[in-house]
């Protein structure tokens, strides 16, 4: 009785080392720099972008691993299509910051925005739109999925 709760310990203590090993080892550490600060702009953020009535629309509605046309929207109050701001799209997976990319998107046909993105693996990427605008930067946050 005495062997089997050995045994039984030191599976469960080798367990918990390779649990420990493998997770440190794919952690890239710091998830985000400075939360309370970040917090407090988050805040503010959302206090301009409700001040603004500035509201965007992915028109996707699906995404593919490899070379995507990121289709985006922007509205005012009214649900109006707005074509006199700048847009920029910063795109990243959730777990690293190695596919970080960004683009500057260009006004197209029915006052939509698009850029040519590359998306290449499968899984949800966070995406962050500035809009510049009459001199306010306003930041969106969106998160889509990338399907096989």
């Amino acid at each position: 009785m005495k062997i089997l709760i050995g045994v039984v310990t030191a599976l469960a203590l080798a367990s918990v080392v390779t649990v420990v090993i493998v997770g440190s080892g794919n952690f890239e550490g710091i998830v985000v720099d400075k939360p309370y600060e970040r917090g407090l702009s988050w805040d503010a953020e959302e206090k301009e972008r409700s001040e603004s009535g500035l509201n965007i629309t992915i028109k996707n509605t699906a995404f593919k691993v490899g070379d995507n046309d990121l289709v985006i929207q922007v509205a005012d109050r009214d649900g109006k299509a707005v074509a006199d701001a700048a847009l920029v799209l910063t795109v990243s997976r959730p777990s690293t910051s190695a596919y970080d990319r960004t683009y500057r998107l260009a006004v197209s046909e029915e006052d939509t925005y698009s850029v040519p993105v590359e998306l290449p693996h499968y899984g949800h990427w966070d995406l962050q739109i500035t809009v510049v605008r009459k001199g306010q930067n306003l930041f969106f946050n969106r998160r889509i999925f990338v399907g096989q």
